[in-house]
């Protein structure tokens, strides 16, 4: 009789893949076959079998959990900065290439957001205006340029200033561009956030600014979380990644709906 190892077995290598993920927040299809011992296209198939049953959901290059149904569901930062990771350094370097040199800017929280403020270094005389303490704390920025961080009350385990200090700090401010980041992104619902504890910011950073990027990798799009923040008409331009369906496109094209698709520099 042959001798099997667990890894020959699919439903146990299913089961190692789905703690994998949610003990990691994502898996690459190149990690889990060195770990696995298998072929890129042997765990390539598991994870299209596995999202077909509605276990994980598939990104470029592997998966990550599904989203909850419920549209409340929101992850804490330590888990949203390990999904769509190359997704999200080619939208932040796009993004911040439309960072002109005196520019004021506001950052709104999140990974991507994040991103975009990691390649700023090289910008002078900017003013980079955030309430996520995760960018404040790690952002470097040129001499002549200066960081300003609102007042406000921390939100637990998601780095980021909420309440009242907040919008007072913000509406006092007219700013050059404002980079707007989303939990959901729909054609009909547009903008929207699982709490609300920062749609009232997200909306005055619209009000503030002359110029509104939505920066949001192609996961976010095609659903609907709780809190409605805007519509996508009050965005002057998406970036996001060319994961975007082509049936997406389709429709925010149809919508007059400006968007630019950017390329991970690499894949797994």
């Amino acid at each position: 009789m042959e001798n099997h190892t667990l890894q020959d077995i699919p439903a146990a290598r299913k089961v190692f893949i789905l703690n994998y993920i949610k003990e990691n927040g994502s898996a690459s299809i190149k990690d889990l076959s060195i770990l696995q011992n298998v072929s890129e296209a042997t765990i390539r198939r598991d994870l299209d079998a596995m999202s077909i049953e509605g276990i994980l959901e598939r990104t470029r290059g592997g998966a990550i959990l599904p989203h909850e149904k419920s549209t409340s569901f929101e992850r804490v930062y330590h888990e949203k900065s390990k999904l769509m990771t190359l997704e999200k350094k080619a939208i932040g370097r796009f993004a911040a290439s439309h960072v002109l040199d005196g520019d004021t800017i506001f950052l709104d929280s999140g990974t991507t957001s994040f991103q975009i403020g990691m390649n700023l270094a090289d910008k002078r005389k900017i003013t980079v205006i955030t309430y996520d303490l995760f960018i404040a704390n790690s952002i470097i920025l040129d001499a002549s340029s200066t960081l300003l961080v609102t007042g406000g009350v921390r939100k637990t385990d998601f780095g980021v200033l909420t309440g009242s200090l907040v919008l007072n700090f913000i509406r006092e401010l007219r700013l050059n561009k404002a980079f707007l980041t989303a939990d959901s992104v729909d054609i009909s619902f547009g903008v929207s956030n699982a709490s609300f504890d920062e749609v009232d910011i997200k909306k005055e950073l619209i009000r503030s600014s002359r110029y509104v990027y939505l920066a949001a990798d192609h996961s976010k799009f095609g659903k609907a979380a709780m809190t409605h923040v805007c519509s996508l008409h009050d965005i002057d331009e998406i970036i996001t990644d060319d994961g975007l369906s082509v049936d997406m496109q389709k429709e925010l094209s149809a919508d007059n709906i400006a968007f630019t698709l950017v390329s991970p520099e690499t894949e797994d």
